[in-house]
């Protein structure tokens, strides 16, 4: 093999890590027994000390000396290895003993059984036979406990199960113990089984002894009663958590924590009656909850150790487990339904007596306090809901989001702040409920109080959730540096665009809802106040309600355009103000002009509205809501002309101003010529306006150099000329068409004037 055989030198460096290996290792057994010596008593033996071969820390390499070519070593897989060692070695020493002790268990389990259908020896006999045969197994084990231990262990565990089987026979069935002995027996089989345990230092015996024991009830069968059936239970996880706190044996505990609530949850939903087991059952899911709890904590508050992901499930598995258990029993119950907010709450005191003790305990593991103060937290925003109602609820979730933020920016406790997270969603959430539960007409006919507009709980609250999250926002912009809960910065910009979003939603809707419910009120009042022939009540105050509702969103789109002209001067919420100004435009056409059509309809036409009068106001409305569709428009186009918006939206800007404005002077046209009682409103009167309009635009268009509106007015012209051919004509008389048909064409002269001018000036 040459000298410079890269495996060749791969070996050298593994031989040299080997022998600093050795030498730590001898360093550090020096170190023991030294502290041996040390605590052993005067004039005791000493320790005599490790000789270890000194090697050399130099490797020389041997020399090269040519062999023989040979053939490949032929290595075994690790399946193979395992097949031919851990495998035999796996079935022959563990498996098998521990499937016999099973096996015995069932076998001592189906024999008491057989024995008792079928009456073959005296109860006594069969007691004592049964407790004979567990002595014989507990003194084999004693026997192998040096030679044999793992097999003594599994010994020990079936010793122990059969005592339970026994002792659960003799008191549940034969009644040979009374409950004290009986109880008192059990208590001292789980002391030994514990111990033993500990002892031996082996899981197998508490898996065996005390988890198998769950299965004696359901093995040896018969119909104990529950107090006997819970109370040796009981006994069984106090056993559980007394190794739980010392040893960490996790899947001990997950083992009683499934076989205690499914045993639990079985009879619940089989044989739990109300009348006879209310107490009986809420108290034992109650012992059953802290004694999981305790010993899901015990190991490692103790030990000031690391919590796991499983520990962490156990916990929050066996809190929601026994909250379901405990809401379900006491809304069953008739005088315990009235007690689920306080049971929620009591939840919450547990877990918050168990925050305050681990914090205390200085526990270097502060995700373990966070995740049990979170917990209590958890139950405190439960109990809101189920003990109270209405506003009450959205007011305290939005105190408890508040605090909670408020903690975690300025203690820089990111637990917190991501706990004020969803608590805020569930006040949104709840706040909407609210409001749809209090403001459509639907719920307000049926409503016990009158409507005081702005004065209510309901406005009140949505006053208060708008300050919370006024709050909140005002913290985040307070903060000089980045929060530890967000990692990068588009994180919080996605944070302060939801939260501005939610404020924004619940300000606009606190106040339309206001007036949606005072015209909602007015109108259930002129029910009552319109007699036999006034019962279906006067719409005309609903219209009036929508078409306040659309001034009110006008104004409140106008001051959002202005704060961002004056104060943020951000694109991108530009072009979201700049949708919503189109919305609100197409909405207030489509339905705003409806409604005023309507209105107009019954101020012009007498008694169309009886018993209702309709006054001046079912006209003059319509220039109010003009007026405010004028501000929104005007603002949108001060914001589009902003040296920020880079005159990006100017086309777009000019079609809203135009086209809306062409269609408020039509509507304008159709009401006064209908006043003025003119007929065919629709054909003279359009067609004429229309085509002043559009030289009008083609004159804008030359002036402001804008080719856009002077080809929309070229649009405008041929739709002009379409409705007067195809739809005017048929039904204009002679001097109607003779009006519509000069007009027209004097001003298509005009525009053809006015476009041959500026080509020329051009």
């Amino acid at each position: 093999m040459p000298e410079n055989d890269p495996r060749l030198q791969q070996l050298y460096d593994k031989l040299d890590k080997l022998e600093k290996k050795q030498e730590l290792f001898y360093a550090e057994i020096e170190e023991i027994r030294s502290e041996i010596n040390r605590l052993r008593p005067s004039g005791g033996e000493q320790t005599p000390p490790v000789k270890l071969n000194p090697v050399q820390s130099t490797v020389t390499a041997p020399a090269v000396v040519k062999e023989p070519a040979s053939e490949p070593i032929q290595r075994e897989s690790w399946y193979v290895k395992y097949i031919r060692t851990d495998l035999e070695r796996f079935i022959g020493e563990n498996l098998i003993n521990k499937v016999g002790i099973l096996i015995t268990i069932i076998g001592v389990s189906i024999g008491t059984r057989y024995a008792i259908d079928h009456d073959l020896i005296s109860p006594l006999m069969r007691i004592s036979l049964g407790y004979l045969l567990g002595f014989a197994i507990l003194i084999f084990a004693w026997r192998l406990r040096s030679s044999l231990p793992k097999f003594s262990a599994v010994l020990f565990s079936g010793a122990m199960a059969v005592f339970y089987i026994i002792t659960f026979t003799a008191y549940s069935f034969y009644s040979i113990l009374a409950a004290l002995p009986a109880f008192l027996l059990m208590v001292l089989i789980t002391i030994i089984t514990v111990a033993a345990s500990l002892w031996y230092n082996r899981q197998v015996v508490a898996h065996i002894a005390l988890v198998g024991a769950y299965a004696v009830p359901f093995l040896v069968g018969g119909e104990g009663t529950i107090n006997t059936l819970f109370l040796y239970m009981a006994i069984i996880n106090t056993g559980i958590l007394s190794v739980a706190v010392y040893k960490y044996w996790k899947l001990l505990t997950i083992s009683a924590f499934t076989f205690t609530w499914l045993i639990f949850g079985t009879w619940y939903a089989n044989e739990y009656a109300t009348a006879e087991h209310f107490s009986a059952a809420l108290a034992y899911a109650f012992l059953f909850f802290l004694i999981l709890y305790l010993a899901a904590l015990a190991y490692k508050l103790i030990r000031e150790e690391v919590f796991r992901q499983s520990d962490i499930w156990l916990i929050l598995a066996n809190s929601f487990v026994f909250y379901g258990f405990g809401y379900a029993i006491l809304s069953g119950h008739q005088t315990g339904s009235t007690w689920l907010g306080a049971f929620t709450l009591g939840n919450a005191a547990i877990h918050l007596v168990a925050a305050v003790l681990v914090h205390r305990s200085g526990h270097s593991d502060r995700n373990l306090f966070y995740l049990i103060a979170g917990l209590a937290v958890t139950f405190f925003t439960i109990a809101i809901p189920v003990e109270l109602q209405g506003s009450w609820i959205t007011l305290l979730w939005t105190g408890e989001a508040v605090i909670l933020f408020w903690i975690g920016r300025t203690q820089q406790v990111p637990f917190y702040e991501k706990m004020s997270y969803p608590v805020l969603a569930l006040t949104f959430i709840s706040l909407i409920i609210d409001w749809t539960n209090i403001y459509p007409l639907s719920e307000m006919i049926y409503a016990e109080t009158g409507f005081m507009m702005l004065f209510n709980i309901h406005f009140l609250t949505s006053l208060i959730f708008i300050s919370g999250v006024s709050f909140i926002i005002w913290q985040d912009f307070q903060s000089e540096t980045r929060p530890v809960l967000f990692r990068n910065e588009s994180y919080h910009t996605l944070f302060r665009q939801l939260t501005w979003t939610v404020l924004l939603i619940a300000t606009y809707f606190a106040f339309q809802l206001e007036i949606q419910g005072f015209f909602n009120s007015l109108f259930i009042d002129s029910k009552m106040t319109g007699g036999d022939a006034g019962q279906a009540g006067n719409r005309d105050i609903l219209r009036f309600g929508t078409l306040w509702v659309f001034n009110y969103t006008m104004v409140f789109i106008s001051l959002l355009i202005m704060a961002v002209i004056f104060l943020l001067r951000n694109k991108d919420a530009a072009l979201i103000l700049f949708v919503g100004a189109v919305v609100c435009t197409v909405m207030f056409i489509e339905y705003g002009l409806t409604e005023l059509s309507i209105l107009k309809d019954h101020y012009l036409t007498a008694g169309s509205n009886e018993p209702y009068e309709a006054g001046v106001f079912h006209v003059g409305i319509r220039y109010i809501c003009f007026l405010f569709l004028g501000l929104m428009i005007y603002v949108t186009g001060r914001m589009t002309n902003h040296s920020f918006m880079e005159g990006r939206l100017h086309f777009l800007y000019d079609m809203l101003l135009y086209i809306t404005l062409l269609w408020m002077l039509s509507d304008e046209v159709i009401l006064w010529m209908e006043v003025a009682s003119v007929e065919q409103t629709h054909r003279l009167g359009l067609t004429i306006l229309w085509g002043v309009y559009a030289v009008f635009i083609i004159v804008l268009g030359i002036r402001q150099e804008k080719k856009h509106l002077r080809a929309g007015a070229i649009i405008l012209i041929g739709i002009t000329l379409l409705k007067l051919f195809f739809y005017d004509i048929r039904h204009l008389d002679t001097i109607a068409k003779t009006i519509v048909f000069l007009a027209l064409g004097i001003l298509l002269l005009v525009a053809s004037y006015l476009f041959n001018k500026y080509r020329d000036d051009s």
